[in-house]
């Protein structure tokens, strides 16, 4: 089974890095149920990943720490009682394998890290003029990409990883349709405000080119992008996860059904619509509750 195992979420360029690790560990765990040993093959591959994506080490005391399989499941984008089973099943492995690592040894209570604000308008308005006016055609075209397909599609630097330039359809007048490959593969339409930035950022780009980046192992692909693009005076932090908080926040203030946003979102928990609630301007007749329009 470990053999034969190939991760759906990974590229084969980063699983071929991590393999050996994932694979040490999993052996050090010596698991004796098969099915037991699938469902922990499977969300230690995803740990791992999602380490490595952050930039930490391959080794036991730098990934194989309570604190991190905390930060995981408070971060995975899955229902409770999922994020509870990766809780449970990493938690178990570090335990065992690596029983020093730091952070609580008993199950604890760890306080949920709350979304941040989205951006107000003017904010989004400067973010999208600094993409437009990149002094590099290259970065500029990235750029654009981030920012268009982050404000206008909802997508994450999990999302753009894999995204290659024949996942994006534009229909023209019809709109831009994105096929999001990945662990959360959905179709995504881009709002009509952000349209032209994303078809900037796939001008030129052949079917199977890479819209962030060249290659396929990359961590924070969206973070490297910020860090190289031009920005001066008071700009606002390019981050991908709150522009795509901006996206969501959108959807949930036009009145667009919960199903839609959650599905287009890749969400299977509302968890994060939860956390926007207190941030979002909703005004309406209390009489909508009878159905009234």
């Amino acid at each position: 089974m470990v053999d034969s195992y190939e991760p759906r979420f990974v590229d084969a360029e980063q699983w071929a890095r991590i393999r050996p690790f994932v694979v040490e560990v999993f052996a050090r765990y010596q698991p004796t149920a098969n099915e037991s040993a699938r469902q922990r093959l499977i969300t230690l591959s995803m740990f791992i990943a999602w380490c490595d994506d952050l930039g930490h080490p391959l080794t036991l005391d730098a990934m194989l720490t309570y604190d991190l399989v905390e930060a995981f499941a408070d971060a995975a984008q899955v229902s409770s009682h999922t994020a509870a089973s990766y809780r449970s099943r990493l938690r178990g492995i570090v335990f065992k394998v690596n029983p020093g690592g730091k952070g609580p040894t008993a199950s604890v209570a760890v306080a949920h890290r709350a979304v941040k604000p989205p951006h107000t308008p003017r904010e989004v308005a400067a973010m999208v003029r600094i993409a437009r006016t990149q002094p590099s055609r290259a970065i500029g075209r990235q750029l654009c990409a981030c920012v268009g397909l982050g404000f206008g599609a909802g997508l994450d630097s999990v999302d753009l990883k894999p995204l290659l330039a024949r996942h994006i359809h534009d229909e023209g007048p019809d709109g831009i349709r994105i096929e999001v490959p990945g662990p959360r593969p959905r179709t995504v339409w881009v709002m009509a405000a952000f349209e032209d930035l994303v078809r900037i950022a796939v001008d030129g780009l052949a079917p199977d080119d890479r819209v962030i980046g060249k290659v396929a192992g990359r961590r924070n692909v969206a973070g490297k992008i910020f860090e190289n693009a031009h920005i001066l005076g008071d700009a606002p932090a390019f981050e991908q996860s709150r522009m795509r908080t901006t996206w969501l926040a959108g959807l949930l203030t036009s009145g667009v059904p919960l199903p839609i946003i959650m599905q287009a979102a890749g969400l299977t928990s509302a968890r994060t619509i939860t956390d926007l609630l207190p941030y979002l301007d909703i005004a309406g007749d209390a009489r909508l509750l009878r159905g009234e329009r």
